[in-house]
């Protein structure tokens, strides 16, 4: 009986990585839209969060974290709002947020979250500076960031 071993010549291997490498070049674009969606919702997620404590932080001392420092600030600065919210910057120790390793006041692109209150407590955040226009936005907390693509990410909708 007579065994003859076929091995592939060099063309066959060559096409087979070129049509590897062809479907990895259309893998790419969808990677990298499953990645910049997964951070749209890592920073919506902390929006709301952010959003969540400060709203709890006015619901048990009565007034927002930036009117305790300073009554005439409308943008409160990370730090600041970091104590606060992580209770060793508040009078009860009370925290209100979680923080967890590196700087939850970052978004997923590595710019700081935009945070506005309402400090002078008539029902809107006045003048929260979205391109060159401010907006008046209803409510107590205005948070937004902008992603990649450069639309923006914010805490009353879109």
């Amino acid at each position: 009986m007579n065994r003859t071993h076929r091995n592939f010549t060099l063309i066959e291997l060559l096409t087979v990585i070129a049509i590897i490498v062809i479907l990895t070049g259309f893998l790419l674009p969808a990677v990298t839209k499953i990645k910049e969606r997964t951070k749209v919702t890592r920073a919506q997620t902390d929006i709301r969060a952010l959003q969540l404590a400060i709203k709890q932080y006015e619901s048990t001392y009565g007034y927002l974290p930036a009117a305790a420092a300073n009554p005439d600030a409308v943008k409160t600065t990370s730090t600041a709002l970091k104590d606060i919210l992580g209770g060793t910057g508040n009078v009860r120790k009370q925290v209100f947020l979680e923080l967890q390793t590196g700087n939850l006041f970052k978004d997923p692109w590595g710019n700081d979250y935009q945070i506005a209150l309402d400090t002078n407590y008539d029902g809107k955040v006045d003048n929260a500076r979205i391109d060159a226009s401010s907006t008046d936005v209803p409510g107590s907390v205005a948070i937004w960031t902008q992603d990649s693509e450069g639309d923006y990410i914010t805490s009353w909708g879109n």
